[in-house]
């Protein structure tokens, strides 16, 4: 299946050569507000800190102190919604994740770097998605611990519906891209398909193009090495999902779709 992008169009995509509102793969996009995209980014960044007490060196009984002190705090502002799965996380005590929860908590650090372009804190554009996020630096961007978030909140600004449009499709591109295994370029539809995909989100200055495929690094995808195209697919994951998640996508964060189409 060609991604989204490619076959179907969103309400502010129109300027990109996008199938007309009345076709059948047209995308509604809804934003959601800058405040809940806030609080989000806020319940996830509390998320990973979390996971990183699990793996802090630290005594556990410092650790678990540590996360009682965030479950208390995040837990004393109801404004700031958290969903089940994130109350049992921060209830957990510590040395009692599993891997697979551990993960749920790290790879947060992806979601929030998104989130937070996309409330404008950064005029910067969104990295490359073979660039893993700094967990430092996306801590430092929110509410810490013990702090009112509920200003933060407040203050947050969205960026246009274009320019968050316009990532969507990049991520999920990239998304689906990275999702193709080597031996899937056999098949000449795939081959093909990637070849029109390509040349498509060249022409809209989405990704640029190397050898008929989407360029990363100075080279096609194809030549990057398994690890980058490991990081990318992960990145490309968590973004996207992100994304859907901000143009309305799913009843709650949890039930943000990959696949819209």
């Amino acid at each position: 299946m060609l991604p989204t992008a490619m076959s179907s169009t969103s309400s502010s995509m129109s300027d990109l050569g996008s199938q007309d509102e009345s076709s059948d793969d047209f995308i509604d996009i809804e934003l959601r507000s800058a405040a809940d995209v806030a609080a989000r980014a806020i319940v996830l960044a509390t998320v990973m800190r979390r996971g990183i007490l699990e793996v802090a060196p630290q005594s556990e009984e410092d650790a678990d102190a540590a996360r009682f002190d965030l479950a208390v705090w995040l837990g004393s502002y109801p404004q700031v919604a958290q969903e089940a799965a994130e109350v049992t996380l921060l209830g957990a005590p510590v040395g009692s994740l599993t891997e697979e929860e551990l993960d749920i908590c790290l790879d947060s650090a992806e979601a929030i770097v998104t989130l937070d372009w996309c409330l404008a804190a950064t005029n910067t554009a969104l990295p490359q998605p073979a660039t893993q996020a700094n967990l430092e630096i996306v801590l430092e961007q929110l509410s810490q611990p013990w702090q009112d978030p509920m200003p933060v909140i407040a203050s947050a600004v969205l960026r246009a519906e274009t320019e968050i449009a316009i990532e969507r499709e990049r991520a999920e591109i990239w998304w689906w891209r990275a999702s193709l295994l080597t031996e899937d370029l056999d098949d000449a539809d795939t081959r093909a398909a990637l070849t029109a995909v390509s040349l498509e989100a060249a022409a809209a200055n989405l990704i640029n193009v190397i050898d008929s495929d989407l360029a990363l690094l100075g080279r096609s995808f194809a030549e990057c090495d398994e690890d980058t195209r490991a990081t990318v697919l992960a990145v490309a994951t968590v973004r996207l999902r992100t994304l859907n998640w901000v143009c309305g996508f799913g009843e709650s964060w949890t039930d943000a779709p990959l696949d819209i189409s």
